[in-house]
Order: C-alpha cells, then structure tokens, then sequence
C-alpha cells in the first residue's frame, strides 16, 4: 500500500495486490493481480491476469483470453492496446461479461460459444474498431449447428466499427451467427465489407438498430431468421447484384420489420426463397429505398435468388402479407 516501485515482477499462486501505489513497469507470469487506486506506466502480462480497479485489463490476445477465462458474474475486461488473434468467450449461467475495447482496434476473431444453451446471461462487447486486411475475416463468429458453439444468445454488439482493406474488401463480415437467440447489434459502422451481419436459423429475434453499412457489398442477410428486425439504418451496397437487407421465406410464419431505414442497392429488401405460408415484411416509419437494378424494384419477394437484370424474379410460391410497402416498386 501506498508505495512507489520501479519494477513490479512476480509470479505467485496466490492474489497479489496493490493499492495506492505508483508503479512504472508491472509484469505479471502468473497469479491474479488486483491494483486498487493505482498508477502504472506500463503493464506486460506473461500469464495470470490483471484487474484494475474492478475491471479485467488485457493488452494483448492471449491476456484477453485469460481474463475471459478467468470473469465471473458480472464483470467487464477493458482493452489497453491494440490486439491481433483470437479469443472464445464461453457463455455460461450467472454471467454478464462486457468486453469493452475503450476504442482500441482488434484484427483476429471473437468465437462465441453458447454452449447449447439459451439461458439469461449475456454477453456485450462495444467499442472495439475491428480492422482487417485478411481476405474473409469474419470478426464475431458463433457459426457451428454442434456443441459447444451452437446457441449463442443475449449478444449485444454496441458502437463498434468493423473496416476492410486490401484483400478484405468486400469479403469480411462484421459478424455471423447460427442457430442463435436474441442478437442485437447497435450504433455500429461497417466500411468496405461484405456485409455487418449474418444471421442463420436463428429462432428468435434479430435486430440491427441504428447502424451504418457504408461502401460495402451488401448490407445485412437473415437466412430462416424467425424474426428479422431492420430498424434507423442506412445501408449503401456499391456492388452490381449487391442486397441491401435480405431474408428467407421458407419457413412458415416467419417475418421481417423495416422502419425507419435509407437503402441503396442493386435490390433493396429481397424475401427470397418465398416458398412458406404466412410470412409477413412490415415497413414503417420513413423509408428510402433506392434500387439500381434495371427494373426499378425497391422491393423483391422471389421464389430465388435474384441478383442481376438478365431474367426476372422467379415468382414466389408460397403466402406473404406486406404491409406499408405502397409507396415501393414491388415485384411479388
């Protein structure tokens, strides 16, 4: 307590901790270091973890990974550097784990496992500025049918940027996710992507609230997504055959809700595989759709895939309601 040390290095099993003090360089091998009212000028974690007053502190992949191994309960990890690699959070019951970047960039991957359950824990991980130039790069993935991926649940992704170069253009998605429940991503940007967001089979709802898709390929697909909530977006496709929002309508009683967005692609809201009954698409609030597309169609519901001007969309042949859609140029 209350001491000022020059170097700081150990290794314990047993909690070490500070308090008051000012140090100018911490390296951790091992243990769990706890700094209560503390200032460090530098802080290397070889092994253990670090909490700074009550918040796990990560700098690097591998220290991220040992404090997402090590919370409990509610608890937040906070990023003081830049980070390249990957991590897997494991959701488990009683947990609330906020992963919060403090703005910092992350090039690598977020795999999260639900581990089979849907449960009320969650999981937020905001201000993070992915980055990448890797071809492909998805940056959050929870994207496996199998334990203990399958079932990721009560995610929220809140004011994060996801951004491609070089090979990444066009190929990175912000984040992709199968057979997940309650998936949320809000205030976030996407520049130079394939897309912000994938979503697979997921037996609940999906919402994209708030968001920006700027330059990218397409913008947001829901493939058999039980309820599909698009809502205050803007979403610019720059790609020839790009979606600006896209579902699926194979499965029975499905539906889709479009308020308040501004879409320019080659087609705006495409409802395809539209071969179930009882779907229905709910546009509200304003909505500017733009569709570059030879016809002018604002608004497909196709039996398939539609993307380019050389034939028509198949007309569907399953049962759908649209409502709020007047104003559009529908092809259905």
């Amino acid at each position: 307590k209350g001491s000022t040390i020059a170097k700081a290095e150990y290794s314990s099993r047993k909690d070490v901790y500070f308090e008051n003090c000012t140090i100018g360089e911490l390296i951790s091998w091992g243990g769990n270091t706890v700094l209560k009212n503390c200032k460090v000028d530098s802080i290397v974690i070889e092994g253990g973890t670090v909490i700074i007053d009550g918040k796990y502190f990560a700098n690097s992949a591998t220290s991220l990974q040992a404090a997402l191994n090590a919370a409990t309960g509610d608890a937040e990890i906070v990023l003081g550097a830049d980070i390249t690699g990957n991590v897997t959070v494991s959701q488990k019951a009683g947990n609330n784990i906020v992963v919060n970047g403090q703005g910092k960039k992350y090039d690598g991957q977020i795999v999260i496992h639900g581990n089979s359950s849907n449960g009320s824990d969650t999981l937020v991980i905001k201000n993070i500025n992915f980055e990448t130039s890797t071809a492909d790069r998805i940056f959050v993935w929870s994207y496996d049918s199998n334990a203990p991926v399958r079932y990721a649940h009560n995610v929220t992704i809140d004011k994060c940027t996801f951004t491609a170069s070089g090979a990444a253009v066009n190929t990175a998605v912000g984040a992709k996710f199968l057979q997940a429940y309650n998936i949320t991503l809000v205030n976030c940007t996407a520049t130079n992507m394939h897309s912000i967001m994938q979503a697979e089979s997921c037996g609940s709802t999906v919402t994209i609230d708030s968001c920006n898709v700027v330059n990218c390929k397409n913008g947001v697909s829901f493939n058999n997504t039980m309820n599909a909530v698009v809502k205050n977006t803007s979403i610019d496709s720059v790609v020839e055959g790009g979606y600006g929002i896209r579902h699926k309508g194979e499965v029975n009683n499905y539906s889709l809700t479009v308020e308040a967005c501004t879409i320019k692609a080659f087609v705006p809201v495409l409802v395809r595989n539209m071969t179930g009954s009882g779907y229905t698409a709910t546009f509200s609030g304003k909505n500017v759709l733009t569709a570059t597309n030879d016809f002018g169609y604002e608004v497909v519901v196709s039996a398939g895939d539609w993307d380019n001007d050389a034939a028509q969309p198949s007309d569907p042949t399953g049962s759908y309601t649209i409502t709020g859609a007047d104003n559009f140029n529908v092809k259905g």
